[in-house]
């Protein structure tokens, strides 16, 4: 069997006090995350930034950590029938930005979203299960943010 290998970006933004995710309705019509091949030599965080900037022209981003946090396999058929393991990495990044431009030869629309909007608008399991696993990565991450804003 064929693999492939992706590394994204699952962001969100404060909103009201409420995280707010941005999925994005991919040409082909499932609702997702930011992601997409690495170039010769590039860096996993490179990718993972360069796609998710040429996707939705975002570029101020701070990553919570400088490696990848998920991590989605699955199978899948490519156009020519042909089965294919798929390995995806997973940055998790925060912005302020909220006005978006998408590269409409790959995306057709998008949305922040609150958590419980945005586990009902993405399409495939695996997307589900890697936004819970965002968002309970994001509330520790918040928590413990705020708990050394006190120390």
């Amino acid at each position: 069997m064929k693999r492939d290998y992706s590394t994204g970006v699952i962001l969100y933004r404060k909103e009201h006090g409420i995280n707010k995710y941005l999925i994005l309705k991919h040409r082909q019509g499932h609702w997702a995350f930011s992601k997409g091949h690495g170039k010769i030599n590039e860096k996993r965080q490179t990718t993972a930034l360069r796609e998710l900037f040429e996707e939705t022209g975002i570029k101020n981003v701070n990553l919570i950590s400088n490696t990848p946090l998920i991590e989605e396999n699955y199978i899948f058929k490519n156009r020519k029938g042909e089965e294919i393991i798929k390995k995806v990495e997973y940055f998790i990044g925060k912005t302020e930005e909220s006005n978006i431009k998408t590269d409409s030869k790959e995306i057709s629309d998008y949305k922040w979203a609150a958590f419980s909007d945005a586990i009902a608008t993405v399409t495939y399991k695996e997307s589900k299960s890697t936004l819970i696993k965002a968002n309970e990565i994001i509330s520790e991450y918040n928590k413990n943010a705020s708990i050394n804003n006190y120390l």
